[in-house]
C-alpha cells in the first residue's frame, strides 16, 4: 500500500517536515501492518514497525526526509525504508504460549 501524512514516530521522537509518501504492508496477516519508522541520520535502527510477528516486507532502498527531533524540534535529514514487497511468514506457538493462551496442544 502506500500512503501520503505526517509521519509522528514515537520511537525516535521526530516528526515529518510535511506529508512524506511511503509504502507499507497491510492485511496479509488479519489486522496487521509493517510499516517504516523514521530512522535519524547515524542511527543503526532497523527502521520497520510491526504489529504482528508474521507480517513482514522487503526493502532495497531508502528515502531522504526532513525531520523535527526532540524537545527543540531541531530540523535535520532522516531516512524512511522503502518497502518493495509484502509477504507473511508462518506463526506458530509453541506448546508453552499455546498453554498460556488457553488454546490445546
Amino acid at each position: 500500500h502506500t500512503d501520503r501524512r505526517v509521519i509522528n514516530d514515537s520511537v525516535t521522537g521526530c516528526v515529518s517536515v510535511g506529508e512524506v509518501e511511503y509504502t507499507y504492508c497491510s492485511g496479509s496477516c488479519g489486522d496487521s501492518n509493517y510499516m517504516p519508522l523514521i530512522v535519524p541520520s547515524g542511527s543503526t535502527e532497523e527502521g520497520f514497525a510491526k504489529t504482528c510477528k508474521c507480517c513482514t516486507g522487503e526493502s532495497s532502498s531508502e528515502k531522504i526526509i526532513s525531520v523535527r527531533c526532540g524537545p527543540e524540534k531541531t530540523l535535520q535529514q532522516a531516512k524512511i525504508k522503502i518497502i518493495d514487497s509484502c509477504s507473511c511468514d508462518i506463526c506458530s506457538m509453541t506448546v508453552t504460549e499455546a498453554n498460556k493462551a488457553g488454546a490445546a496442544p
